[in-house]
């Protein structure tokens, strides 16, 4: 083709592929060797006739086509429209189609009304779709590069798999930069920064059992875990689960084709004096990589855009390989009016928000996805695109930003406990995306609009001495006439939110491991407090000792109060019931500033509470990290207990 690649015969080529496409859902099973052949025409290697053609199929709209192949009936109405043979419904298909031979070899990229994909060749089918559709947009390195190979040897049943060159070598990378400079290795705390960096949720047990595992001798007598431990420690993890290999080297910068991000797209300058980096949020690096990359990439064109920026298919592109959804949003937003996803994607948000409880829910992830990327882009419309996330204010189109929104709740229903849990919904997605270094500029320049986040500055709901309640006294209050959006929470359904839960944690505080309490006036409340699960959204700790002649449990964790401002308590919680009830025997307790983080308890300005057995001093706590191993009855030598930072509740 490339030899031939004139006028004439590109639009022969062009012809043949349109019709492909037209017919190609009635056709499913020949989808994936279609799409692979448009993905491979898009990355020939020919420096002159391959972008020739690459540009054909981009101003053929392929792009649009192909993103109504993915959705079908599910389309925009314009496109299917436009494009009536790409967006058949399956069950179209299945009333029209002739019935197709079965082979062995060919996938299916048949996909559901959701667009969400299900087993595993439709995984692959899927996935060969999205790469066609990056190709075409002038981003090869969407192209999955395989990370392992099977070596033809069974063990137990299983094949056994080896990692690719291409793997090898970028994990050799990885090692290198993450083993400190002046060793051969890692040691045991290197490894928990290191998994903590790829987002990984290992308990420490899990660490030790790898280091034990992967770790040799060095000559000095210590243990280290050197590169060949660290390739056999991924040598093992292709066979249990490839994607977290794949989504590991993500984050330290590889593409899917294993090719890497630029070093600027990567780091920043935190101090310009010492020449001090710090690496971007993943988001930021990706989108700072379209930005660099914009001049080479290809045109997006209406139908594109209007394809590409349709919720519905982000949500099959994010089911499928979210990286590439990431990338595919980026590259069509970049310098264009996003209003329209936005407007849709808040929309979502309002519309659903009462059933989201921890972001556990589907739909909250690719929202918050949608809402990091957009706010992530380095072009000119970038102020504008955050603006219209935090604080657009069109209420009758129900286009109202997550500020004015969180807001408007706590004002208009003040002394509504579920309302405050929307408004605390709407919180919790700021906090998804405010680390983000355009974000957190946006939030610190424009603090008129935060005063909804802090407690304090609602007197009218806050009163310092009010105390808790049970379970159901906390949630008093009705509906007061609340906006029917809000009003699809059951209101006589437990709070999940404040409910134990194991996998409720946030990912930046997955390196806190436990927290120390010291110089407190009650001898028995000092010490370890380990990690036991989740209450009120946050982690919640715990230590067993002997008090009054009795095994008793003290617990520290963040409680809501009933009239909505939350504190901090070390207390002893009947093993019967939840924290944060009347039966609860509080020492001490703590309200948070806005300067403490969110998701750990203050480290001073602790209160006595006496009636209930608390003694002075208050204590001060501190968080204690997975990597970090710290003598808890010493700690460190500079610790005073400041007597005007205590008091009594």
């Amino acid at each position: 083709i490339t030899r031939c690649c004139s006028a004439t015969s590109i639009g022969t080529i062009l012809s043949f592929l349109s019709e492909l496409i037209e017919v190609s859902p009635r056709y499913t099973q020949s989808n994936i060797e279609l799409c692979f052949f448009i993905r491979e025409l898009s990355t020939s290697q020919s420096p002159t006739e391959g972008k020739l053609l690459r540009d054909a199929m981009v101003e053929a709209q392929f792009v649009a086509r192909l993103t109504c192949l993915a959705v079908r009936e599910r389309s925009q109405d314009l496109l299917k429209h436009v494009f009536p043979g790409s967006s058949v419904s399956l069950e179209i298909v299945e009333a029209i189609s002739r019935t197709e031979t079965h082979s062995a070899n060919i996938l299916q990229v048949g996909m559901n009304n959701s667009g969400v994909s299900g087993g595993g060749n439709n995984h692959a089918s899927n996935l060969m779709l999205l790469e066609a559709i990056g190709c075409l947009l002038g981003m090869p390195w969407v192209k999955q590069e395989p990370i392992f190979y099977e070596t033809g040897e069974v063990n137990r049943g299983r094949a056994i798999r080896a990692l690719t060159p291409r793997a090898i070598e970028a994990l050799t990378d990885v090692f290198e930069e993450s083993k400190p400079t002046s060793s051969n290795g890692m040691a045991l705390r290197d490894i928990h920064h290191y998994l903590q960096r790829c987002g990984q949720h290992v308990p420490p047990q899990r660490v030790d059992q790898i280091f034990t595992r992967h770790a040799v001798d060095e000559p000095d007598g210590t243990k280290l875990l050197n590169l060949k431990g660290f390739l056999a420690y991924y040598r093992d993890a292709v066979h249990n689960n490839e994607f977290q290999v794949v989504k590991e080297l993500h984050a330290f910068g590889f593409r899917p084709n294993l090719t890497r991000r630029h070093n600027d797209s990567r780091w920043y300058a935190a101090d310009e004096n010492n020449g001090q980096k710090r690496p971007y949020l993943l988001r930021e690096s990706m989108a700072i990589d379209v930005a660099m990359n914009h001049a080479s990439l290809s045109r997006i064109h209406f139908f594109s855009e209007l394809g590409l920026q349709a919720l519905i298919f982000l949500n099959f592109a994010s089911t499928n390989s979210n990286c590439v959804a990431e990338y595919l949003l980026a590259v069509s937003a970049y310098g264009k009016d996003t209003r329209r996803l936005m407007f849709e994607s808040l929309d979502y948000l309002h519309n659903h928000i009462g059933n989201w409880v921890g972001g556990s829910t589907d739909g909250y992830p690719l929202i918050i996805m949608i809402f990091g990327m957009l706010s992530a882009i380095p072009d000119d419309r970038q102020l504008e695109r955050i603006n219209t996330l935090m604080v657009n204010d069109d209420r009758e189109e129900r286009r109202v930003g997550l500020m004015i929104m969180g807001d408007r709740i706590v004002r208009e229903y003040p002394n509504n406990y579920q309302a405050r849990q929307h408004a605390d919904r709407y919180l919790e997605c700021i906090q998804m995306i405010q680390k983000q270094r355009a974000i957190s500029t946006w939030i610190s320049r424009n603090r008129q609009y935060c005063t909804w986040l802090e407690p304090e500055s609602h007197p009218e709901t806050a009163h310092p001495l009010q105390s808790r309640s049970d379970q159901s006294g906390r949630r008093g209050g009705g509906h007061q006439n609340m906006p029917v959006h809000l009003q699809n929470h059951d209101p006589n359904a437990v709070d999940e939110s404040d409910i134990d839960d194991e996998d409720s944690r946030s990912d930046d505080d997955d390196s806190i491991r436990d927290v120390v309490v010291r110089g407190c006036g009650v001898p028995e409340i000092n010490g370890v407090y380990t990690r036991a699960g989740s209450f009120d959204g946050v982690p919640k700790y715990s230590q067993s000792v002997r008090y009054n002649g009795r095994d008793e449990e003290f617990s520290l964790f963040r409680c809501r109060l009933t009239d909505n401002t939350r504190r901090w308590y070390i207390s002893i919680v009947p093993m019967s019931s939840h924290p944060g009830t009347t039966r609860d025997i509080d020492f001490y307790a703590a309200v948070p500033s806005p300067s403490d983080a969110m998701d750990l308890p203050p480290r001073k300005n602790w209160m006595c509470i006496p009636n209930s057995g608390g003694i002075m001093p208050a204590p001060e706590v501190y968080a204690r990290t997975v990597y970090e191993d710290v003598d808890e009855n010493q700690g460190p030598s500079n610790i005073v207990v400041d007597q005007d930072q205590t008091g009594y509740l």
